[in-house]
């Protein structure tokens, strides 16, 4: 692996990696609890999502809501090899299966969160707010 992170920095690079843009995967290394994962998040084009949040700029807050056409980001994974006994499940804020970002184009801001839930089933996390700089 040539680049390694942490799990929660995907946000950031799936809002940010600029081969995404560009359509061409991306493939990185990310620790699990105890195993090294092969990542891969590649671009799936646009898709309407509904949006309701607050965005706050500087002194200003403006609430955005309705439909945005936003950059569907899809993730995939697969463990490396280990000398662990049992191979672990990759997991990202609770979503194991059919994990994607969804970016506002216009800002880079992850503005959705899906995937399926153990025990849960399909889930999607929303922005409720952010602060830009």
């Amino acid at each position: 692996c040539t680049h390694v992170s942490e799990r929660l920095l995907l946000f950031y690079i799936a809002s940010t990696a600029e081969e995404l843009e560009n359509d061409k995967p991306l493939s990185l290394c990310i620790f699990g609890k105890r195993q090294l994962f092969q990542v891969q998040l590649t671009s799936a084009g646009l898709e309407n999502v509904e949006v309701d949040y607050i965005e706050k700029k500087q002194q200003s807050e403006q609430r955005r809501k309705g439909k945005i056409k936003a950059h569907k980001i899809v993730l995939e994974s697969r463990p490396l090899k280990s000398d662990l006994e049992k191979v672990e499940n990759f997991s990202f804020l609770g979503f194991q299966k059919n994990i994607a970002f969804f970016i506002d184009p216009k800002s880079n801001v992850p503005i959705q969160l899906s995937g399926e839930i153990p025990r849960a089933g399909n889930s999607t996390l929303k922005l409720q707010r952010v602060q830009l700089k």
